[in-house]
């Protein structure tokens, strides 16, 4: 079925007419659906979908947030932004919040009014809509992020979500529920937590990873492009190769991207071309996400083997460590690391003049960064 794609006017009159009537919301399968269409590059049809599920049901929260990340994927992240005032309400704060974290260019100055809004927020449903989001936020506002999901654990308390946001606690208790609910056969597998996760601790964690794992591998034998996409998704947890499942994806859903994100000629964003192998891509990206100074530290020892000599995943394992350096206040350290991710990935302008502004700042280096000014050669080290 065709889903053309919605204006900016539809959402912002979809979050004018935000009512309480009752009406079918869209189930956890739905939903797991449509994370699935928008991860593997149909954003046009995620919007196109969303809109007419709002049509009928506008007070489905859950929805709101998707659609606001697919106009966000279609360019619109900017125009959404300066339109909604996320006072006006849970949808509101819902759109406007995913709208900025996940379609802007530089989202982290927006953190502060985004903990404003989410200071006062009550709904449930609102939370549901944003702990699934979890990952942008915590990477893109890593001071402010804890204090939201805090606030969000009793909201969502007895729900796979607010499982997923005990995962540190992870009691006997939580894996047995855990287990049962994974034991209803839900297509999304992730939502409940990741068990494997570097913060994951507790009792409970060895029965959900073994529940979780089950339900993988069954899912992994099926011909349905969304169960095999979550299959995947608790494979990467699990540190397995992808690469069988992503052949399967793409065998079952051609019009789904490849592994490496291809954009997609309906999408008007186009993403860079992927800096290296997808499974390595991922990796770094949940290494970043990780807040933990030590444990992120422990993260990087433990992905510096995988990764090539050289390259843009080499720079950004070393931005990742002048990031460390600069936290832990070792300008030294910091300073060194900028350089090697500028050696790495020369090409970078970015790295050169995150590289340049280092040395300046604590004059340190100076000579080779001088190099980095308009030129890609390699200084002498």
């Amino acid at each position: 079925m065709h889903h053309p794609r919605p204006s900016l006017l539809g959402l912002l009159g979809l979050l004018g007419c935000w009512t309480a009537a009752p009406a079918r919301a869209a189930s956890a399968d739905e939903l797991a659906t449509l994370r699935y269409l928008l991860d593997s590059g149909r954003a046009a049809e995620v919007a196109g979908r969303t809109a007419e599920g709002l049509a009928a049901a506008p007070e489905d929260l859950a929805l709101v947030g998707l659609h606001a990340r697919a106009m966000a994927a279609l360019g619109e992240g900017p125009s959404l932004v300066g339109s909604i005032d996320p006072s006006a309400g849970a949808a509101a704060t819902v759109a406007w919040t995913l709208a900025a974290l996940h379609g802007l260019s530089e989202p982290e100055g927006t953190c502060a009014t985004v903990d404003r809004h989410l200071a006062t927020l009550e709904s449930a449903a609102a939370w549901a809509a944003l702990v699934p989001e979890r990952a942008r936020l915590d990477r893109v506002c890593p001071d402010w992020s804890a204090r939201w999901w805090a606030q969000a654990t009793p909201r969502l308390d007895g729900t796979p979500l607010g499982l997923s946001l005990r995962v540190g606690a992870a009691d006997a208790a939580w894996g047995e529920a855990v287990e049962a609910w994974v034991r209803a056969g839900p297509i999304d597998l992730t939502r409940a937590g990741n068990p494997w996760a570097p913060e994951a601790s507790g009792l409970g964690l060895v029965r959900a990873r073994v529940a979780l794992a089950a339900a993988a591998e069954a899912a992994a034998a099926s011909s349905d492009p969304t169960r095999l996409w979550w299959a995947r998704e608790v494979w990467r947890w699990q540190g397995r190769e992808t690469t069988a499942l992503d052949a399967a994806v793409r065998a079952a859903d051609p019009d789904a991207w490849e592994a490496g994100w291809s954009t997609s000629g309906a999408v008007r964003w186009q993403p860079p071309e992927p800096p290296g192998p997808a499974e390595l891509v991922y990796r770094l990206q949940e290494v970043a996400g990780i807040t933990d100074p030590d444990r992120r530290a422990t993260a990087l020892r433990t992905l510096d083997a995988r990764l090539p000599a050289d390259g843009p995943l080499r720079a950004g394992w070393w931005t990742l460590r002048a990031e460390l350096a600069h936290a832990a206040d070792r300008p030294r350290a910091e300073v060194r690391a900028r350089e090697q991710a500028w050696r790495a990935d020369p090409s970078d302008a970015d790295l050169a003049n995150h590289f340049a502004w280092a040395a300046a700042t604590h004059q340190l280096r100076m000579e080779p960064a001088h190099w980095t000014r308009g030129s890609t050669m390699t200084a002498e080290a």
